[in-house]
């Protein structure tokens, strides 16, 4: 019986075959990094100012986990990035909507999805706080970390509020 591979699983791929080929791909993905991404634990924005209203490894759909969260904002609101990184992908992405992906380093990777505008570009060094796009009407933000392409919860890694 064959098993659809997961569209994630699909662009986890391509990412990494791509930031293979970028300028510094695996340390020094973001230059001037003096700590690793594990000592960021707990310190790290959130990446829009709103309400989450599902937490990893909750329901999302019948029979489907989140792989993130989702955090209702404002129409209108600044998405920033949750941490120093680089630009991988930024545009549309099946299911995900137009999404931004920054790698961190260390093998982690931020998906932020459901913008409505994508102000980043690929190849763009962003910082912790710096905007990458912004919401539309109605839609949650749906953020995601990954580990060497597997999911895990993002909410240690940002401040507590």
């Amino acid at each position: 019986m064959l098993r659809a591979i997961p569209a994630i699983a699909i662009l986890a791929a391509t990412i990494i075959a791509g930031a293979a080929l970028l300028p510094g791909s695996s340390r020094a993905e973001t230059p001037g990094a003096t700590k690793s991404f594990d000592e960021a634990r707990g310190t790290l924005p959130w990446p829009v100012e709103g309400v989450q209203i599902l937490g990893f490894g909750e329901s999302a759909a019948v029979g489907r986990l989140s792989r993130g969260m989702a955090i209702r904002a404002r129409a209108g609101a600044q998405v920033v990035s949750p941490c120093d990184g680089l630009v991988v992908f930024a545009d549309e992405f099946r299911t995900y909507g137009r999404l931004v992906i920054i790698s961190a380093g260390d093998g982690y990777q931020f998906l932020l999805a459901g913008l409505s505008t994508i102000e980043a570009k690929v190849g763009q060094q962003v910082s912790a706080g710096e905007l990458i796009g912004t919401l539309g009407y109605g839609a949650p933000l749906t953020l995601e970390l990954h580990k060497d392409q597997q999911p895990i919860d993002p909410a240690p890694w940002l401040r507590k509020s």
